[in-house]
């Protein structure tokens, strides 16, 4: 069907519509994503781009989850090997939690080898995924520009971002 709809823009655009996703959006369960590999933004400005566009970055939960998001950064002609900033960041407890609250631990991670390290005692408080050819998250000083892209996520219900069970407005 795929190949089908993208030979007919009007009924890959009603397949948009139907999945609930903008136009530049992927649909993936009852998430929408997308990926800005056109500048390389700190990690608050990348997450600003997201929440401007009715987003934010990306929740990763699951193995399944997080091999379909490496396979639309595998996509991108202009990803560096610094790939993409996701929705982690560090906390005054020193533990990692995503966007929407939810901690880190106890869920499921995909970390390089040795990461998260505060690489030479660096205060390295935001997460990246890696670009080609990993996929896996490392840990960045949120101030670094070292990831030339954003990777955004929605939901297909409603207005509101609903990630593991929490609801952010």
């Amino acid at each position: 069907m795929f190949s089908f709809c993208a030979m007919i823009p009007s009924l890959h655009l009603a397949f948009s519509r139907s999945a609930g996703c903008p136009a530049s959006w992927v649909a993936h369960g009852d998430s929408c994503y997308y990926i800005d590999d056109s500048r390389h933004l700190v990690w608050s400005a990348a997450r600003q781009e997201c929440q401007k566009i009715g987003a934010d970055l990306a929740i990763i939960t699951s193995a399944q989850q997080q091999s379909f998001i490496f396979d639309l950064v595998k996509k991108q002609n202009k990803l560096t090997a610094w790939g993409v900033w996701i929705g982690l960041q560090r906390k005054a407890d020193s533990k990692f939690y995503w966007v929407d609250g939810t901690p880190l631990e106890g869920h499921y991670k995909n970390w390089n080898v040795g990461e998260p390290n505060n690489y030479r005692g660096a205060r390295e408080d935001c997460g990246h995924m890696y670009g080609k050819p990993t996929g896996t998250w490392n840990d960045l000083p949120c101030g670094d520009g070292g990831p030339s892209g954003l990777l955004c996520q929605k939901t297909t219900k409603g207005d509101q971002l609903i990630l593991n069970r929490n609801v952010v407005n």
